[in-house]
């Protein structure tokens, strides 16, 4: 008795082949996405958490100079005119707008580079000694708008 594949056993082994190599290749296509989604993220957690490192920069070079703690601290107005060559987060119409970041290749500002998909807005409310930051970080992916938030506080913990 020989032993042979029949036509359809054929057929049937390369649909079965080809149905697993379409999944392998649908995995590696969403994880490669989930990768950039990842990256963006990560980026955009830094981009907020540098926001409040410039803002406590602001408040120590305030004490350092013998000035007031909140000088140069724009309140209850949304900004996104920060980065990190800047002295106060007042809006300054002599500023580039700064509606989208731009990198250098070392750092995110407002002013020099290529611009990136990442917007910072910033909103600081102030209560007695205390300053409540919100920042928002977002950007455009794919047709979808992310956001990433993150809150922080400064205290006047030297009156």
């Amino acid at each position: 008795m020989k032993k042979s594949f029949t036509l359809i056993e054929t057929l049937v082994a390369i649909s079965i082949l080809g149905i697993g190599i379409l999944g392998i290749s649908f995995l590696i296509s969403s994880q490669i996405s989930s990768i950039h989604y990842s990256e963006n993220k990560l980026i955009a957690a830094y981009l907020a958490q540098e926001a409040i490192e410039i803002l406590r920069n602001i408040r120590d070079t305030n004490w350092l100079n013998n000035r007031d703690w909140e000088a140069g601290i724009t309140l209850n107005a949304t900004t996104t005119k920060l980065d990190y060559t800047t002295t106060s987060s007042i809006p300054d119409s002599n500023l580039p707008s700064c509606d989208r970041l731009k990198f250098d290749g070392n750092f995110y500002n407002c002013s020099l580079g290529r611009e990136t998909p990442f917007k910072r807005e910033i909103f600081i409310s102030k209560s007695g000694d205390e300053m409540t930051i919100k920042i928002t970080i977002s950007w455009q992916e794919k047709g979808r708008i992310h956001h990433y938030f993150l809150t922080g506080k400064l205290y006047n913990w030297r009156k």
